[in-house]
């Protein structure tokens, strides 16, 4: 076996490790949340973390991905350079993260549940945000120098952290605002904590930045959101046009479902870390099918284990109102397998940094997303609505897939 095999396989096993527990500790605070909170409290909680999850991209306005295509490509001297613009810009996008965190509940709670606009839910869900911007691009620029298991590690110890402070809010009887104001607490401790390794691995770097480099990269990031901001708003937005369609109760049932069929984004997320740099080093497109097909196979199988294993668990351990997550989950649970070549193309026109068409599909997903969910929901409520998404997974990882080839082969 050469150095070569040798390294990616540590890689590829840092990461599933580092992303294993980061699901495994969001997946345990989703389910102990719902069997600690009332359906309608749950859902209220959902539509909090999802506001989070969506402005945290927006928020972090695609610094991560470009510093990520670009860096490994520069001089030892110009990545110091760039590394202190990146700081610069990561700074700013954690503060436009808290600031759009607090405004979006606010503006959901005016079509969707009230309670979002209340004080305690607008000051957890900015936090959130807030933490959710800085542990991404944190992850980014560990990442970006090749620090594989560094960075699955800092964010995974970020989740560790924000179920046990779930767990701690939980204990002292607090609500849907306790419980994710705790949740990010835990994890914007660990955060701070990572954000000192960052610096002393150089990921991060102190020092006066060119205000025009800054304004450069954070152009360079925005021309690569379409894709990643495109995935985002097609798996989270499903359940804020729910709300508006049924009620918190129904949301609450529809997100158990959704976290369970989300735990087969593990193998996709973190080949695809690799995935990014493979394509950023100037590698094949041989590699990145080998990557597709891999997660492929195991979200097909894996789905199927899932499936089994909840169907006979959730009515025992959820109870009967929760009875009907299981239909969702099955339609659910098509829709991951397609995500993970999704994911895996997604991160590969990251690496080639082929932003154009990356904003092409990520508009043409969320075009053809939104409508067909609002007919989903409004007409079949949750059925509906699952069916829409899983639709939208399908044709969208595949005009993805047919682009990155055809960008790393030529025209056929």
């Amino acid at each position: 076996m050469t150095g070569a095999v040798r390294s990616a396989l540590r890689s590829v096993g840092s990461l599933l490790i580092g992303s294993g527990l980061q699901v495994a500790a969001n997946a345990i605070a989703a389910i102990l949340a719902t069997l600690w909170l009332p359906p309608a409290e749950r859902g209220i909680m959902v539509l909090g973390t999802t506001v989070a999850s969506i402005v945290s991209l927006l928020a972090g306005l695609g610094v991560g991905n470009a510093y990520r295509g670009r860096h490994p490509r520069l001089s030892s001297e110009d990545a110091r350079a760039f590394s202190r613009e990146f700081t610069a810009a990561l700074a700013l996008c954690v503060v436009l993260g808290g600031v759009s965190g607090a405004v979006a509940s606010w503006v959901l709670s005016l079509v969707t549940e009230s309670a979002l606009g209340t004080a305690p839910i607008i000051a957890a869900v900015a936090l959130a945000s807030s933490v959710q911007v800085a542990q991404l691009l944190l992850t980014e620029a560990r990442f970006a120098l090749g620090e594989f298991v560094a960075g699955s590690r800092w964010s995974a110890l970020g989740s560790v952290a924000g179920l046990g402070s779930l767990c701690i809010a939980a204990a002292m009887g607090t609500g849907p605002a306790g419980y994710i104001f705790a949740q990010s607490l835990g994890s914007g401790i660990v955060v701070l904590l990572g954000a000192r390794g960052a610096f002393i691995a150089g990921a991060l770097r102190w020092g006066r930045s060119s205000p025009g480099g800054v304004a450069a990269l954070t152009l360079r990031g925005v021309k690569s959101m379409g894709l990643p901001l495109g995935i985002v708003l097609i798996s989270r937005a499903d359940r804020i046009i729910l709300a508006s369609a049924t009620s918190a109760k129904v949301i609450a049932v529809y997100a158990l479902a959704a976290t369970i069929s989300e735990v087969l984004r593990l193998v996709p997320t973190a080949v695809g870390q690799l995935t990014t740099r493979h394509v950023a080093t100037g590698q094949g497109w041989s590699i990145v099918r080998r990557h597709q097909l891999i997660s492929l196979l195991v979200c097909a199988v894996t789905g199927s284990l899932i499936f089994v294993a909840a169907a006979l668990l959730i009515p025992e351990v959820f109870g009967a109102q929760y009875s009907q997550a299981t239909q969702f989950l099955a339609i659910l649970l098509v829709g991951e397998v397609f995500y993970s070549i999704l994911v895996i193309s997604n991160r590969g026109l990251i690496g080639g940094e082929w932003s154009n068409i990356a904003t092409l599909l990520g508009g043409w997903a969320v075009f053809a997303a939104l409508p067909l969910y609002f007919a989903g929901s409004f007409l079949w409520g949750a059925v509906g609505c699952a069916v829409a998404r899983v639709a939208v997974f399908v044709v969208i990882s595949l005009f993805a897939s047919r682009a990155l080839r055809r960008r790393m082969e030529g025209p056929s």
